[in-house]
């Protein structure tokens, strides 16, 4: 019927002794069902919520650079604030490194032979080059391997996103042949510096 009903919406209060396990009133715990929607496409006005992924996810710590490669070092970025269902959508441009120092990534976007190489390149579509330093120096910055969880959780991306992403910027470093950029079938991420370096001719 149209009858009244008393519940409590404090967590303390309880309808009779404390026990494990006991349920009942109108707390958020017990009334908010959690509700997670997969889709490889979003619905128009819908964003995707990255991951919250644990501080320890990333087992491959930065290390820490010597004096002679010093220079060519980006600082990692500091970690963002975790986000929530409510938070603005990230904005790549914003979130990305500062372009100030010249890094060696910002080299290899800036050498003749990668430029001809990418001129060369038939990609099913462009790369900004915001986000393609974006990844690279993400991942260099943390020792040169990482999950794409933890990729997807820094950059805002969903991770089959992030794999499609990674396959056009693979096709552009992977300079005849050369593993510069490599995906495991575990989903972790490898970034060999050393040989990027010497493919497009930036060692020195």
């Amino acid at each position: 019927g149209d009858g009244d009903v008393v519940l409590p919406t404090d967590e303390r209060l309880h309808y009779g002794g404390h026990k494990h396990g006991y349920h009942g009133g109108a707390t958020p715990e017990e009334v908010l069902v959690p509700v997670a929607v997969l889709a490889r496409r979003l619905p128009d006005g819908w964003r995707h919520l990255p991951p919250k992924v644990p501080a320890w996810w990333d087992d491959h710590p930065a290390a820490a650079p010597s004096p002679a490669d010093a220079v060519l070092r980006t600082p990692a970025k500091p970690p963002g604030p975790i986000l929530t269902l409510f938070d603005p959508e990230p904005d790549l441009a914003a979130a990305a490194p500062e372009t100030g120092t010249a890094s060696w990534v910002d080299r290899l976007l800036a050498s003749p032979t990668f430029t001809a190489h990418r001129a060369r390149v038939r990609l099913p579509r462009p790369i900004l080059d915001v986000r393609f330093r974006d990844y690279l120096v993400t991942i260099d910055s943390n020792g040169g391997a990482m999950p794409i969880q933890a990729l997807s959780s820094r950059t805002g991306e969903p991770p089959d996103t992030l794999r499609m992403a990674l396959s056009l910027v693979q096709r552009l470093v992977n300079l005849d042949g050369a593993e510069i950029l490599a995906v495991r079938a575990d989903g972790t991420i490898e970034l060999n510096r050393e040989l990027a370096l010497a493919q497009f001719e930036l060692a020195g």
